[in-house]
């Protein structure tokens, strides 16, 4: 999974060069929680890419959603993967802080 958001990341930066580019990583949600350590490698893959780039930034914002370790079920809607109005509440300010630092 990883490897091909790599490439997807190559692709969008190759059609426009010097753009900035942010990742947002795969969030833990209930739905996926059993695959989780297959999120965090493509996490791990993506955000190593991101190092090596000068134009691509990786954005971890996994623990705004989680509550002791789990994801937190109330900030997500009833299919438990998407995110609600609550859960984008959470997300909106470290993510605003990010973007607002780095322009």
């Amino acid at each position: 999974m990883g490897h091909r958001t790599v490439s997807f990341i190559e692709s969008i930066a190759a059609r426009y060069p010097g753009m900035p580019i942010i990742y947002i990583g795969i969030l833990p949600t209930p739905l996926r929680w059993h695959v989780r350590d297959e999120a965090v490698d493509s996490n791990t893959i993506v955000s190593r890419f991101a190092e090596e780039q000068g134009t691509v930034t990786y954005v971890d914002l996994s623990e705004w959603v989680l509550n002791n370790g789990s994801p937190d079920r109330s900030l997500f809607r009833s299919d438990l993967q998407h995110l609600n109005a609550a859960g984008y509440e959470a997300i909106t300010p470290p993510l605003k802080s990010f973007i607002l630092n780095i322009f």
